[in-house]
């Protein structure tokens, strides 16, 4: 959990379905209820301990992650815990981890197994609307550029859960300090923790978390404070047996963590499984537990026991503290009592190793598990529709969904067809025993209005045109970059303009635009059908500048300071969320789905595949045959403007389309009105674009307009300028909206 991103830390408590006490194999814990009774909890304890914090993809890094599992590690060893820690694994690591532990310790159903993991999280949200929690590795993708790549670099919740079930083990804790959330997960609100009883056996798989989704929480982890606070006695526990439930421990961190930190609120519940909610997880209570293991006892004679050594697969060479004995399986009969580690090598494997203890007079049994070295990985590739056919680098493999194992490590491509779509390629990367999967969304095939076709509106008589799509390089050119320093000076050209770089490729999906800006007229139909009252008929005017920027009483689209409107004018003194309500009207009378564009389709519009810094070209003062600009009429009104060295025969707004249209035949794309953007402003947004039909909607303060106006001076009427006009809720006298339709 870190300083300001949302987090959820979820606790599975898990006993599994074993119910017998195994006394007689020597269970060093039990409970005992307040009637007397016995209850065998576990032998022996062993963690496996994982922080990731040192992220190689776009994620923070996580230093606090990685001095969180030191301190885990530590307190459980203190605890009785025999401890595996690891840092800053990829997703093949991290389950060769999770499945060799599982494996060693989780075959003996009388081991308690605790699992805790700190690093990040996330959350995705599946066509169902139910949350998805991933655990992300250290070199794993952010999702917003890479959401196809990202989940196949992460651990997901149902893989967690599906190895908890593989485990014999009747007590499995797992604890994930990071940031997701899940659909698997029951809260518990009103359940109060009771006097340990003998339903502590039976099974169970529990959760806490340290906070609700999306709760910001600190960069120290408050939660993972008070539970080892809890666990090592240095916090009274809340019903004074000796042991700490999960029921127990759920409501103690509930109460208590929000006190240190009051916008963080833990949670605590049991899997959403009936088979699975009747026991509870125990700790012994009191601090630090010390593990005796058996000594020889003291005879006369030396006593020994014997050692079985079996693997799988058989046949494989055999050390006992490092010296050579055999194949497998073989029997040691003659051995002193004490530790004996055991390892066992087989060519085209990975070592197995454990450390045993052999008992005088006791014969000890271990198997240790080879794990193949992978030679190949294998590929799972599903598409939606389903039943289309797929191609490993060419070659036919099968109808979707489909797997394919014994695939080369390498790249590949994927090609995926069906009829009525289009084919969908990708390369995918396959490592040695990995498994990649492709899911393929494939796009029906329809034909396409060709560019410059039209369409009007029924309703509003608004008339759209259709642009293909395409790419182009999106931003200030380097000799732009060069005329605005000249123009403004090196100090005001970063604060004003530095916003419009890096300039990179961008590439948009055909639409079709307004081929002009909303009038006056049209955004009458829309409050005349409606009803609607903008913002600055609620909220006290329109803002203009007359010696200073000010908000005018009483003004608004109806009547706009300083500009005189007539109904085929540009409507302004319109906010954002105005313009998103006209849109969703226009999209409810027409059919079509109507909306402002994104800052990308903007900006692809203005140019109509020019690069120059206007459509038109580099010279500003050709701006009034194209545009409505500030020109010498308004220079006349207001002298204290730069103004463009021409006359447009506007002061304020002008008609929509007085001026010639850009190659795309599309009108006023600069100038006459600002034109409200669907992006939230940020001045490091092109730097986190992706290159598909980018949109920045992260949140912030300010929405982004397009365009330059009648009020502007040639620096701002450029295709790259970008503008924050500040929050949605902002109306200018100068400021309007163009529409465009997806579909």
């Amino acid at each position: 959990m870190r300083k300001g991103i949302p987090c959820l830390l979820l606790a599975f408590l898990v006993a599994l379905p074993t119910l017998s006490f195994a006394v007689e194999r020597g269970i060093r814990v039990s409970a005992r209820t307040q009637d007397g009774k016995s209850v065998p909890l576990y032998e022996d304890s062993y963690a496996l301990v994982i922080g990731n914090g040192n992220y190689t993809n776009g994620w923070d890094p996580l230093p606090g992650a990685l001095n969180d599992v030191e301190d885990v590690a530590r307190a459980l060893e203190r605890n009785g815990f025999q401890v595996t820690l690891r840092k800053d694994l990829n997703r093949d690591a991290f389950m060769l981890e999770l499945s060799r532990f599982s494996r060693k310790y989780g075959k003996d159903e009388d081991n308690r197994l605790l699992f805790y993991y700190a690093g990040h999280g996330h959350t995705e949200k599946t066509v169902t609307g139910d949350e998805f929690g991933y655990l992300v590795m250290v070199d794993a993708p952010l999702p917003l550029f890479k959401p196809e790549e990202f989940p196949l670099k992460c651990v997901d919740m149902q893989t967690m859960v599906n190895e908890a079930r593989m485990i014999r083990s009747k007590h499995v804790l797992y604890l994930f300090d990071s940031c997701f959330s899940g659909s698997i997960l029951n809260l518990r609100e009103q359940v109060v923790p009771q006097n340990i009883t003998e339903n502590v056996r039976y099974p169970v798989r529990q959760f806490i978390t340290a906070g609700r989704a999306n709760e910001p929480v600190p960069d120290h982890s408050v939660f993972k404070q008070a539970f080892l606070n809890l666990l090592e006695g240095r916090q009274r526990e809340p019903i004074a047996d000796g042991y700490i439930t999960g029921e127990e421990l759920g409501l103690f961190l509930k109460t208590k963590v929000p006190e240190y930190n009051p916008a963080q609120h833990p949670q605590y519940g049991k899997i959403r499984d009936p088979r699975l909610d009747q026991g509870d997880f125990v700790f012994v209570a009191g601090g630090s537990v010390v593990i005796t293991r058996p000594e020889p006892p003291q005879a006369s004679e030396p006593l020994t026991g014997s050692l079985l050594v079996e693997t799988r697969p058989s046949g494989a060479a055999v050390f006992v503290n490092e010296g050579r004995v055999d194949a497998s399986p073989v029997k040691l009969p003659v051995l002193s009592p004490g530790k004996v580690e055991v390892r066992a090598s087989l060519e085209g494997h990975r070592d197995g190793k454990e450390t045993v203890w052999v008992q005088a007079g006791k014969e000890t049994k271990v198997t240790l598990f080879l794990d193949p070295i992978p030679t190949t990985g294998s590929l799972q590739v599903t598409s939606h529709p389903s039943g289309a056919r797929w191609y490993l680098d060419g070659a036919y493999v099968g109808a979707t969904p489909g797997d394919m194992s014994n695939v080369a490590a390498g790249s590949h491509k994927v090609t995926v067809k069906l009829d009525q779509y289009r084919d969908w390629e990708k390369t995918v990367t396959v490592s040695l025993g990995g498994r990649e999967t492709v899911k393929a969304e494939l796009i029906p095939v329809r034909k396409e209005a060709a560019s410059g076709e039209t369409w009007r509106d029924p309703t509003t008589g608004m008339e759209f045109v259709r642009v293909s799509g395409g790419c182009f390089q999106m931003g200030q050119t380097e000799a732009e970059k060069r005329y605005l320093i000249k123009e403004v000076g090196e100090e005001k050209y970063k604060e004003w303009y530095g916003d419009e770089l890096p300039r990179h490729e961008v590439c948009v999906d055909g639409f079709w635009t307004a081929k002009h800006e909303v009038t006056v007229d049209q955004f009458r139909e829309f409050v005349d059908a409606t009803g609607y009252k903008t913002e600055a008929e609620q909220s006290g005017g329109c803002y203009a500048y007359e010696g200073e920027w000010k908000k005018k009483e009483g003004t608004s689209w109806r009547n706009p300071p300083t500009v005189e409107q007539q109904s085929n004018h540009p409507v302004v003194c319109v906010s954002w969320n105005d313009a998103k309500a006209f849109a969703k009207w226009l999209s409810g009378e027409s059919g079509k789905k109507v909306r402002l564009p994104t800052e990308a389709e903007w900006e692809y519009a203005a140019r109509a595949g020019t690069s120059t810094i206007r459509f038109w070209g580099d010279n500003a003062d050709d701006a009034c045959s194209y545009a409505n600009v500030a020109d010498q009429a308004a220079k006349k009104r207001w002298s204290d403007w730069t103004a463009h060295n021409c006359d447009d025969g506007y002061a304020t707004t002008a008609p929509v389309g007085t001026y010639k249209p850009n190659p795309f035949g599309l009108y006023d794309m600069l100038g006459n009105v600002y034109e409200w953007c669907d992006d939230w402003y940020n001045k490091d947004a092109y730097s986190k674009h992706r290159r598909d039909n980018p949109i920045y909607d992260s949140g912030g303060f300010g929405r982004v307009v397009r365009g330059g106006g009648w009020y502007v001076s040639p620096g701002g009427v450029r295709c790259a300028n970008r503008i924050n006009f500040g929050a949605p809720d902002i109306r200018f006298f100068y400021l309007g909206f163009r529409l465009l339709r997806t579909d």
